[in-house]
């Protein structure tokens, strides 16, 4: 998929260089170039014939991915990230490229193997 150019919903993209279809802006969370490739799901090819495109896999597909994703960011910034379940959607979009709902789910998987701890403040690396 190639970003064409933004529009007023999101980003018209082309898909395989032959169909045309929009990335809402609700699916986008890092930025986007015209030009761009990346790849990217098709969510709804309309009645109309127009395609409505993910650039995540649907499902729980990506949610593993983006758990490892987080687990790193973790230990980058020394352990303790200072976003939880109460942090404004935008803060989490802002800081980790990912959608509130994706991670509060990725924070569910690391949670549940033990990997970090919840705080009031935000999120923290057990040691182990």
């Amino acid at each position: 998929m190639r970003a064409w150019e933004p529009s007023e919903l999101g980003w018209k993209v082309i898909i395989n260089d032959t169909y045309h279809g929009l990335v809402y802006h609700s699916e986008i969370f890092r930025p986007l170039e015209v030009g761009a490739i990346c790849p990217g799901y098709i969510q709804t090819i309309r009645p109309d014939g127009k395609i409505d495109v993910r650039l995540r896999p649907p499902g729980f597909a990506h949610i593993a991915d983006e758990s490892q994703r987080l687990l790193a960011i973790l230990q980058a910034r020394s352990g303790f990230l200072a976003l939880h379940d109460k942090s404004p959607a935008d803060a989490i979009a802002e800081t980790l490229h990912m959608s509130k709902k994706t991670f509060k789910k990725a924070v569910g998987i690391l949670y549940k193997q033990g990997l970090l701890s919840l705080e009031e403040e935000g999120i923290r690396l057990r040691q182990s």
